[in-house]
């Protein structure tokens, strides 16, 4: 392949993308050459399209691009509908479930799931609901939910997971991890000598298939700001996570919880280490940062 064709491959790696956002990422190729590039893709099905934008220059629908190497259904895709599970609720979730949602889309069709800390949030039965039998879903935390299907829930400790190596597609873990061996979750075990979030991040790491997918958040800010039952990360805390994982980053978003408008807004900072009153926000926010990442299983 050429240059071009390299970084059009290279951006639909990351997520699907209409022309003219493909266009503004490139920068030094013209329209027509990019799209006679996409139309040779699009026929020897290198790509396929997931979906279709209008455009607000032209109010034409313009095609939006997957890479057809991810063996997606694509002609029949459709996002993630999470209304239902964050209806009334003004936490992290809304901005969570919405990175998950972004990031599902270049999952395969027939792939193995694995939710972490499931709850009562009802992914399994919402990921299950959306693609059938064509994705096999499996949540698991330290306590029952209330409503549950036992073929695809078990009651298993994230730091010390059942499941054999090399299984899954896509480990989700939200808003899970800075609870994991927090002062409120005991565990027994036996003493252990790594941080009870690191652990879970090599059973993560070791139950993810080479080239799986780990979407995880977790709050930001502050390292210092605790609170009973969960931790806070910065720079250093995460840095000191991530070290060591057969892990690449795919994405890093951060969302910051706008008082005067009551809404997560964007953000473009990635060290978000301020001073701030916990106080002043509300009590069902873990932090007034939250990260969303997508990670890549790089090794066997």
């Amino acid at each position: 392949m050429s240059n071009i064709e390299d970084r059009i491959v290279s951006i639909l790696k990351r997520a699907p993308a209409d022309p003219y956002t493909i266009y503004r990422k490139i920068g030094d190729c013209n329209m027509n050459d990019l799209n006679k590039i996409l139309s040779r893709f699009y026929r020897k099905n290198v790509i396929n399209i997931v979906d279709y934008k209008k455009s607000k220059r032209t109010g034409l629908n313009i095609p939006v691009y997957c890479l057809s190497s991810f063996n997606l259904s694509v002609t029949s895709f459709k996002a993630v509908n999470f209304d239902s599970m964050i209806a009334g609720i003004t936490s992290e979730r809304a901005i969570e479930f919405k990175f998950l949602v972004n990031n599902l889309t270049t999952l395969c069709t027939h792939a193995t799931i694995l939710d972490i800390g499931t709850g009562d949030s009802g992914m399994v039965e919402t990921l299950k609901a959306h693609n059938g039998d064509e994705w096999n879903v499996t949540g698991i935390d330290v306590i029952r939910p209330k409503y549950y299907d036992s073929n695809h829930f078990c009651i298993m400790d994230g730091r010390f997971m059942g499941f054999a190596c090399n299984i899954f597609d896509l480990v989700i873990c939200i808003s899970t991890i800075e609870h994991i061996g927090s002062p409120m979750i005991s565990c027994n075990n036996g003493n252990v000598n790594l941080p009870s979030d690191t652990m879970v991040l090599k059973e993560i790491c070791r139950v993810l298939k080479s080239g799986g997918r780990l979407i995880i958040t977790m709050p930001f800010g502050k390292a210092n700001f605790m609170v009973p039952d969960h931790r806070v990360y910065d720079t250093l805390s995460l840095n000191r996570l991530l070290d060591g994982n057969d892990f690449k980053i795919l994405k890093k978003e951060f969302y910051l919880f706008d008082l005067q408008i009551g809404k997560w807004k964007r953000g473009y900072n990635q060290d978000h280490d301020f001073n701030y009153n916990p106080e002043k926000y509300p009590p069902s926010l873990h932090s007034p940062i939250c990260l969303c990442l997508s990670l890549e299983k790089v090794n066997n």
